[in-house]
């Protein structure tokens, strides 16, 4: 036993010798980067752990709400976005939003800030989003009073929601809080209206909503840390 680990020690230490090796011939000839170029990747790197450290912070004191060992991947959060219609002029309600990597790629793909409504029930992390996100509304609450929140949000244009997007942990949640939050997207989201969600399991499962959502589109996202499975409802124009 012994022996093993002594030898994989030396593995890791040549493995690591051999990054910094093959780094620095990448380098070698390069031309150093601009001043401004360095300290945007400063600026880049110091902001990114800031987030991770909230959310592992978020993790440590509420592992419920979070749900997911890391925070998720910009490209997990491009391809929930990817499924957001451009040509709708509702508004967008974006549920657990945690330190706002969906929120970036919803906007990135063009919808306007005004448009996009922003809740999330962490105190911490809704000082942080507003801070983040100046020019959108972060409202500080609970999925399963969405109504209420938005009712008094938006007054008399809570109808025009068109669009939900989730990433709320329902399978780490209580039965009882993901009941609640489930008749709140029925009760919020109108006739032919949008729920986009994620979920980490990669089976198709059976309908985990009321038979007046049917599931549209689903596309699993594997470069995530654990991979994911981006699931899209519409809501049916009958029930």
């Amino acid at each position: 036993m012994r022996r093993k680990i002594a030898r994989a020690r030396i593995i890791v230490k040549r493995s690591i010798s051999r990054v910094h090796v093959n780094q620095a011939i990448l380098d070698f000839g390069r031309p150093p980067l601009p001043r401004y170029k360095n300290a945007r990747i400063k600026r880049y790197k110091s902001s990114q752990a800031k987030k991770y450290a909230m959310f592992l912070r978020e993790l440590v004191s509420n592992p419920r709400n979070v749900g997911a060992a890391c925070p998720s991947s910009k490209g997990l959060a491009k391809t929930m976005a990817s499924f957001i219609p451009l040509n709708d002029d509702g508004y967008i309600i974006e549920l657990g939003a945690g330190t706002g990597v969906v929120t970036s790629a919803i906007l990135e793909r063009g919808i306007d800030p005004s448009r996009l409504i922003v809740v999330e029930i962490s105190e911490k992390l809704v000082k942080f989003l507003r801070k983040q996100f100046p020019q959108i509304h972060v409202v500080h609450g609970s999925a399963a009073v969405l109504k209420e929140h938005l009712d008094f949000t938006l007054g008399d244009e809570s109808h025009r929601i068109s669009t939900i997007v989730s990433s709320l942990p329902m399978r780490s949640l209580p039965d009882n809080l993901v009941d609640s939050i489930k008749q709140q997207l029925h009760d919020i989201l109108p006739h032919n209206g949008r729920l986009i969600h994620f979920t980490y399991a990669l089976k198709p499962a059976s309908q985990s909503y009321s038979s007046c959502f049917q599931k549209v589109n689903s596309k699993i996202r594997w470069a995530n840390l654990p991979p994911a499975r981006v699931e899209v409802y519409h809501r049916s124009p009958i029930n």
